[in-house]
């Protein structure tokens, strides 16, 4: 395709059902951005469970960089094209969202739902190396055993600790904190599936849960449906 695809969809079950025959959306940059080279594209679907529990569905393309820490979230709305740049520990957007986007779940693209997914999808697919990571003492979480494994410093604003399944020996689970009360999320990678461009088991699903209240009673949030992963 020349161009993005968005869909917002309200929760009409006619309408849904088109969500999975989306083709894939292939942007190219605009002037609005330089930024490094990605070497993974992946096209996906992201679901923001709103507050009312109405969804707003709409497609997006990831693009990542694992060895750069880099990821680019490229989103066509009706008011726009929105680009969210991570780089290591730098966050930026093009342009300022309208309010019903702001309004969504993690304020639609803020930056710890940039590093929720670059965590989540890197280290889930073994493209992150987590050797040089601080490793911390084995917990039970939901029933499985999960060695935290800590991929930020302790002065970072955003704390992430990637969980490497005991069982699987995958990076499955990712908890992600800012500041005290402000954001505390559990995110889950699934849905593995072999991909032929990276020669590896990738996620294809994310789940991200607001936590704030416990475990017990976790929230999802945003669920980001991939549809196809490429690399450039």
């Amino acid at each position: 395709m020349k161009h993005s695809i968005i869909i917002r969809i309200a929760l009409v079950p006619a309408l849904l059902a088109l969500i999975g025959g989306c083709g894939r959306v292939l942007q190219q940059p605009t002037s609005e951005t330089h930024t490094p080279k990605a070497s993974i594209a992946a096209d996906c679907i992201v679901n923001y469970f709103q507050k009312d529990g109405a969804p707003y569905i709409t497609q997006q393309q990831h693009r990542f960089g694992p060895e750069t820490r880099y990821l680019q979230i490229i989103a066509a709305e009706p008011s726009g094209t929105y680009h969210f740049t991570l780089t290591n520990d730098n966050y930026s957007s093009s342009k300022k969202l309208t309010s019903f986007l702001s309004g969504l779940p993690a304020s639609f693209v803020n930056e710890p739902l940039a590093n929720a997914v670059f965590y989540s999808f890197t280290a889930g697919a073994g493209l992150l190396n987590t050797t040089q990571f601080e490793t911390q003492e084995t917990t039970k979480i939901e029933g499985q055993w999960y060695e935290p494994i800590q991929a930020t410093e302790n002065s970072s604003k955003i704390q992430v600790t990637v969980l490497r399944n005991r069982e699987t020996n995958q990076v499955d689970l990712v908890k992600l904190q800012q500041s005290k009360d402000e954001t505390l999320w559990l995110v889950k990678s699934y849905n593995y599936r072999y991909s032929k461009e990276l020669d590896r088991l990738v996620p294809m699903k994310i789940d991200i849960f607001d936590i704030r209240n416990g475990l017990a009673s976790k929230q999802l949030i945003i669920q980001i449906d991939y549809k196809s992963i490429l690399t450039q």
